[in-house]
């Protein structure tokens, strides 16, 4: 009895295992799609509906166009194609190099260019390489820093670079020079001072010294680096009266639906077992494509209303109206998961009054505030910390503690250590080098 019963149990087992992994792929599909960016999931319909025959699409694949009006809001915010560092550069030096010799030293050089701009080639390794002269080379090398846009490239180090931009514009001197090749490090530490007193010059002249090197580029390959992928917002943010609501932009998707026709020839005794299961398993994909757009769509209409709802001063007052929400307040107003709402919130952008933004933007750590009921969204601490930095009196900058003071009389209970950190991260610099020493 006890072998039979084994028996008649390895099938059930058997089933049991099957379903769990047919739900394992239903779920992996709906997670995928939840967390999928628009682009992304428009190319996935338009690929499902022309793979699954159990999928058809309202319009074909090549006429689901972004709504015309829409389109051109946004067609502003697509960046172009990015250049080619390569060809840029040796396109404007083949406008004044002749010498096949130099032409050849530039694509030598060229290749040895990292994605920042910088040489790492030892020049004498070209030299010896095509068998010409190392000076040779170093004129090529200085023409390509200072003749091409933008210069500064091929430097090999980030005074080298500096210098360069500052004899392409003619604004080099020797105390310029000087302070570059030799206080860099004691500039970006703010000892103005010190520097004036080792070149025998007033912390004035240092200072102005250092306005004409902020006005650089210590990045100029930057502009050849490509850009991520085009966002196109799904929510719209709109006023109703005195109230903030939203719509989803329609047209971003095309239309798929189950071909019932189609379904139906699963009824016909004529189709073999191994193909009616295939056409099963494709209907059970096509089934959960169309259920996880549609629990993707209710998701960020709900995720959406309680965001919008709890930040609405935000739009009217910007980021100093922001308030603390985190991901689980918002899965508790909406019933949905925690991890759908981060899903949701890292894949949806809004299209708002204050521009377009992430979904996630309105997520935000709360510090303390007088207010024994509601803290103070970080987000509008640090634009607090930008407005008052960015309003004092330079030759006597704010420290660390007075700032913690002034936020307090905003009604925001920080401590000194917090307001470093937001300054850091706001690339704020401390008070001893926003000091000024203009005379």
């Amino acid at each position: 009895m006890g072998a039979k019963g084994d028996v008649r149990m390895c099938p059930s087992l058997g089933l049991e295992q099957v379903q769990h992994i047919q739900l394992t792929t239903e779920v992996r599909q709906g997670i995928e799609v939840m967390g999928m960016p628009i682009l992304e999931l428009r190319a996935l319909l338009s690929n499902k509906a022309m793979e699954n025959p159990f999928l058809r699409s309202a319009e074909s694949p090549f006429e689901c166009r972004f709504p015309h009006e829409e389109f051109e809001s946004i067609a502003s915010r697509t960046p172009e194609k990015a250049l080619s560092l390569e060809e840029e550069i040796l396109a404007q030096l083949n406008m004044d190099l002749r010498d096949e010799m130099d032409i050849r030293i530039a694509q030598e050089l060229i290749s040895g260019i990292d994605e920042q701009g910088y040489l790492r080639l030892d020049t004498d390794i070209v030299a010896d390489a095509l068998g010409t002269n190392p000076n040779r080379v170093e004129r090529v090398l200085k023409k390509m820093q200072t003749e091409c846009a933008p210069a500064g490239i091929g430097a090999r180090s980030l005074q080298e670079r500096l210098i360069a931009q500052l004899q392409a514009t003619g604004d080099d001197d020797l105390l310029v020079r000087r302070i570059i090749e030799n206080h860099l490090p004691d500039l970006a530490d703010g000892r103005i001072l010190q520097i004036a007193s080792a070149l025998g010059t007033t912390a004035s002249c240092v200072q102005h010294v250092l306005e004409r090197i902020r006005r650089l580029d210590p990045h100029p390959a930057a502009c050849f680096e490509h850009d991520g992928p085009t966002t196109f917002p799904e929510v719209i943010v709109i006023k109703s009266g005195t109230t903030w609501s939203f719509k989803l932009r329609k047209g971003l998707l095309p239309q798929i639906l189950l071909d019932e026709g189609y379904a139906s020839m699963l009824d016909d005794p004529a189709i073999d077992k191994r193909t009616a299961a295939k056409m099963r398993e494709m209907l059970r994909e096509a089934k959960g494509l169309i259920r996880a757009v549609d629990l993707r769509k209710a998701a960020i209409i709900a995720i959406s209303d309680a965001v919008i709802n709890h930040q609405s001063q935000f739009f009217d007052r910007g980021p100093a109206g922001l308030r603390p929400l985190a991901m689980a307040d918002v899965a508790q107003m909406t019933g949905l998961s925690e991890p759908t709402v981060c899903r949701v919130a890292n894949s949806v952008t809004l299209d708002t009054p204050k521009g377009v933004l992430d979904l996630r933007y309105f997520f935000h750590s709360g510090v303390g505030s007088r207010s024994a009921s509601e803290d103070v969204s970080s987000l509008a601490v640090k634009q607090a910390i930008k407005e008052l930095v960015g309003a004092e009196d330079k030759h006597d900058p704010l420290s660390d503690g007075k700032l913690v003071d002034m936020l307090a009389a905003r009604g925001m209970s920080v401590s000194r250590r917090t307001v470093n950190k937001y300054r850091t991260a706001l690339g704020i610099l401390s008070c001893a080098k926003r000091r000024r020493y203009d005379e």
